[in-house]
């Protein structure tokens, strides 16, 4: 059922009548131009109606067909309905169709209102993740936040001398074992509904493959201003007593390869600013803070669960860890590591990154930090110190 010609439409027929354009033409017109609009095609009789005078409302109301079920002022209240209750779920319980319709009171089937949300661009889709914190957290962040995103762009990529931050890598000590990593890393896949079943559009459901997968830990400092990796560190957890990361380490850390670094880097600085998070387990220890000391190292602590203001942990760290699993080729395919191979395999990755793109991670911290505070209501971040 063709749509009734439009006011312009009726105007553009009458215009390319005078200029005595033929019927055919007209027709080919106003179907190009509906065409672009995803409308229908016009019909010839439509226009000859026109062209022969015959009475037709301008702009006349559509009459035909069905009836809407769903009225404006019901799709209001749906989409009210929506949000209200996916703020009171609180992301612990699920928001069904079923509960929105119920709570707006609307009328129709429900077939009806997923087409409504659908072609609103609202669909069903995989939760995101965030750290999860607490209120205390949220207020130190939001109130850190207001302090740094007053320091100026170049701040972040000249006047800081490194950020720093460690991570746990899991070893993929066979390529079946590196294939099961990367299928963790795979968010979706373009699929149709059919194929979720296929053996190609399938990943693990949890992460229990780890289970006797070797893990080493991996402390890096990135360098802003000369866009490199100054400290690739394999912590190795040597020290008699100490078989998890703590203070002892932490200070070996600062005092040697980390201090050694960053005097090579920088030369004629007095000090050196290193961004690093709040590990109270290392960095923040007495013996953490005694080697900070040691290496004049000025450290500004990030606030508690803050991934997105840590460039290696919001890029590098992932960038790093998809080149290292990447299938090898040639005679390397097959290949299988071990703890100190595949050590040696990401410090290489991590030593040839891009300096641009390393500068360009970087450079995102001053955005984030303002994109923090732009998602807070006003009136709710405190001053920091």
């Amino acid at each position: 059922m063709g749509k009734h010609l439009s006011e312009s439409e009726v105007a553009l027929v009458e215009t390319m009548a005078r200029a005595k354009k033929k019927p055919a033409a007209i027709v080919a017109k106003l179907s190009s131009v509906r065409a672009k609009a995803r409308l229908p095609p016009v019909s010839e009789s439509a226009v000859y109606r026109v062209l022969g005078g015959a009475a037709y409302q301008r702009g006349r109301k559509e009459r035909r067909g069905r009836p809407r079920v769903l009225k404006p002022k019901d799709k209001r209240r749906l989409e009210a309905a929506r949000k209200k209750l996916l703020k009171r779920a609180k992301s612990e319980t699920r928001v069904t169709y079923e509960a929105v319709m119920a709570d707006a009171k609307t009328k129709g089937s429900q077939k009806t209102v997923e087409t409504f949300f659908r072609q609103d661009g609202v669909k069903w889709r995989p939760a995101r993740t965030k750290p999860e914190r607490t209120k205390d957290e949220q207020d130190r962040r939001l109130a850190q936040a207001e302090t740094w995103a007053r320091y100026p762009e170049e701040y972040w990529t000249e006047g800081v001398q490194g950020y720093l931050d460690n991570k746990s890598f899991a070893v993929p000590t066979t390529p079946a074992k590196a294939a099961l990593l990367r299928k963790q890393n795979v968010a979706g896949h373009l699929r149709k509904a059919s194929e979720g079943r296929n053996v190609e559009c399938v990943k693990p459901k949890d992460k229990r493959m780890y289970i006797g997968v070797p893990s080493i830990e991996v402390a890096a400092l990135v360098s802003p201003s000369t866009g490199t990796i100054l400290m690739f560190e394999w912590i190795k957890k040597d020290i008699p007593g100490k078989k998890n990361w703590c203070g002892a380490y932490a200070k070996r850390m600062y005092e040697g390869p980390l201090k050694k670094a960053l005097e090579e880097a920088y030369p004629e600085l007095p000090y050196y600013v290193v961004i690093e998070d709040g590990d109270p387990n290392g960095y923040q220890t007495e013996l953490g803070k005694a080697g900070k000391r040691k290496a004049k190292i000025r450290a500004k602590k990030l606030p508690p669960r803050t991934p997105n203001w840590q460039p290696l942990d919001y890029s590098i760290w992932k960038t790093i860890e998809g080149k290292a699993l990447a299938p090898a080729k040639g005679k390397k395919a097959g290949k299988k590591y071990t703890k100190k191979t595949y050590f040696q395999r990401m410090k290489r990755i991590a030593r040839g990154l891009s300096k641009d793109y390393v500068k360009k991670t970087c450079g995102a911290m001053k955005k984030r930090i303002q994109a923090t505070l732009a998602a807070i209501p006003a009136g709710q971040v405190e001053k920091g110190d």
